[in-house]
């Protein structure tokens, strides 16, 4: 990874800065602290976009040392990073107190007339005292201060990191772009997973349009609510013009979506009094939307032919295409496999089946998936695709799916999502398949009661060798008897 240095077990982030500015700096390179080398290439990469930001405002210090021209997040990133630099929290000597060991021993030093010692109050310090000694540039803040001197950027990320040891660390969020960690949270999203860097991402790219700001309190007047709220709606329907420029309006009203349930959620969390405009996308702002082309059976033909022979049958995209075909399974159903519970069920005798369970798009998506086709390929081949979708890109999957169908078919009319949509069209096609098998094997909603969907409430275990499967079974050896 670029920037990145590994010393023994620590990693590092270094960059030169500019030459021009290297002798204002006083350094040539500038270099931040990542952490261990156990970390997963998503949160080496989190850490590296901390460490860019504030190699940036070091640059933007040496060209604009007026504090005026930073905003309060800036000042507080730079206050982040020089309490990483001195390995302190926030709030570290909020609590301070001296060891009672050294109290003790200089409650014995007193003078003749019974007074502490002056070694005996010098070594009584206090908070502000212990935060100097951390901080030692605060004595210059203060003579500055005291003598009406201007003070400069650092001056004032200095005087704000003294505080910062002193002040215990308040939870609520102070600024517009620190609400999707509290968001994250609260929907249990790993922000250092390849879907939480991606999330992340969007909502930099939303923030960025409005700008970083600090955020009034819940006791703010309601002019400064309204105000924030018309400045939010104005952003948002920004976001949505610059993203219809390159995805389509479905993508880009799911994005919008994401967006406005952190700003909701933030402002009930907060008491923050913001009302948020409904976001229309129009046919003609939207544009046409290009129909997912299924696989036909003579191309899902070729692309078994293809993914099971002894030159491809190793490669995850094997694996992911058997499994998408036979049940329309997406990425992140198989990126959130259990390997261990996904291999036992392969093994079921007869009638072998995979499990999507957990968290899914909807309820109907938790479903047991028979496997008639490439069972082999597919058990050999699990772990390693597992692995894969969850180092890489999803553009890069994607492409990379895309590539495949191509070699496969000799089309370039697919992608992978046209394999969910072979499922359906091998459904359509067979008129022994009733809407019940799609629907269970397929994970589709169906109208209220209108089928009977097979129960998910003990697990995909509990299935393992009953009617139930074996009826499963049956349906997809019939959907895929083409196949076969």
């Amino acid at each position: 990874m670029k920037y990145v240095k590994r010393t023994r077990n620590t990693l590092s982030f270094g960059k030169a800065y500019p030459s021009h500015l290297q002798s204002v700096i006083g350094r040539k390179q500038f270099t931040y602290p990542l952490g261990s080398v156990e970390q997963t290439e998503a949160e080496v990469t989190l850490q590296c976009s901390k460490a860019m930001q504030v190699y940036d405002l070091r640059v933007k210090q040496a060209t604009n040392s007026s504090p005026d021209a930073f905003n309060s997040a800036e000042v507080d990133a730079l206050v982040d990073a020089k309490l990483k630099a001195i390995m302190k929290d926030r709030g570290a000597l909020a609590d301070f107190k001296v060891a009672k060991h050294i109290m003790d021993f200089y409650e014995q030093d007193k003078t003749a007339d019974g007074s502490p010692t002056i070694a005996a109050e010098e070594a009584v310090l206090t908070a502000a005292q212990a935060a100097s000694e951390l901080v030692p540039q605060i004595e210059d803040v203060i003579w500055k201060e005291q003598t009406g001197q201007e003070l400069t950027i650092t001056d004032k990320v200095n005087g704000a990191t003294w505080l910062a040891l002193q002040i215990k660390a308040d939870n609520k969020p102070k600024h517009l772009r620190n609400l999707w960690d509290g968001y994250m949270e609260y929907r249990g999203i790993d922000q250092t997973s390849k879907r939480g860097i991606h999330l992340r991402k969007r909502w930099d790219s939303f923030v960025s349009i409005i700008g970083d700001r600090p955020l009034a309190s819940a006791m703010a007047s309601p002019l400064e609510h309204q105000t924030l709220s018309l400045e939010l709606n104005a952003a948002i329907r920004k976001f949505r013009d610059m993203r219809l420029l390159t995805v389509t309006g479905s993508t880009t009203s799911r994005e919008l979506t994401d967006i406005k349930a952190c700003l909701m959620h933030s402002s009930n969390e907060n008491d923050f009094d913001w009302h948020l405009a409904r976001t229309k996308i129009s046919k003609q702002q939207a544009g046409v939307v290009k129909v997912k082309q299924p696989l036909t059976q003579e191309h899902q033909r070729l692309l078994v032919a293809h993914v099971t022979s002894p030159e491809h049958r190793h490669e995850p995209t094997s694996t992911m295409a058997l499994l998408y075909l036979q049940g329309g399974i997406s990425f992140s159903e198989v990126d959130r496999f259990d390997l261990e519970k996904q291999l036992t069920y392969l093994e079921t005798e007869d009638t072998p089946y995979v499990s999507i369970e957990g968290l899914t798009k909807t309820e109907a998506r938790k479903r047991v998936v028979p496997i008639v086709i490439g069972i082999n390929v597919i058990r050999e081949g699990l772990e390693n695709t597992i692995k894969w979708l969850k180092e890489t890109p999803q553009a890069t999957v994607l492409r990379h799916m895309t590539n495949m169908l191509k070699a496969a078919t000799g089309s370039n009319e697919y992608s992978s999502h046209s394999l969910r949509h072979g499922f359906s069209l091998n459904c359509a096609l067979n008129p022994n398949v009733r809407d019940v098998d799609k629907i269970n094997i397929g994970g589709w909603s169906s109208a209220a009661g209108s089928v009977s969907r097979i129960s998910m409430r003990y697990g995909a275990a509990a299935l393992g060798g009953t009617e139930q499967l074996v009826s499963l079974h049956q349906a997809s050896r019939e959907i895929h008897k083409h196949l076969l």
